[in-house]
């Protein structure tokens, strides 16, 4: 993958975004020498976001086949429970 710095992206702005979309170049942007964002071709982008999709899905899935027929614990009120007990600690130390 090319590196192209900040300074050059906002001058270059519309043929780096050519080079993406029609060559399919990938192209890191730098700033100070360190990589700081990327531009990808569009199906690149929407590939990852599917990717994501489906393992936040399969996650969701086995946490719900994990859960069974136990019940639901809001998370609010997990986190009630928990405080009490730090301030417990607290107290006690």
């Amino acid at each position: 993958m090319d590196e192209v710095s900040m300074s050059n992206a906002r001058d270059q702005l519309s043929e780096l975004a050519t080079r993406v979309s029609v060559v399919g170049d990938r192209l890191y942007l730098t700033k100070k020498g360190r990589r700081i964002a990327a531009l990808v071709p569009v199906e690149d982008a929407e590939a990852m976001e599917q990717a994501e999709d489906a393992y936040l899905a399969r996650r969701a899935d086995e946490a719900r086949a994990e859960q069974g027929d136990e019940p639901y614990t809001p998370l609010s009120v997990l986190m009630e429970h928990y405080s009490a007990d730090l301030k417990t600690d607290e107290e006690a130390a």
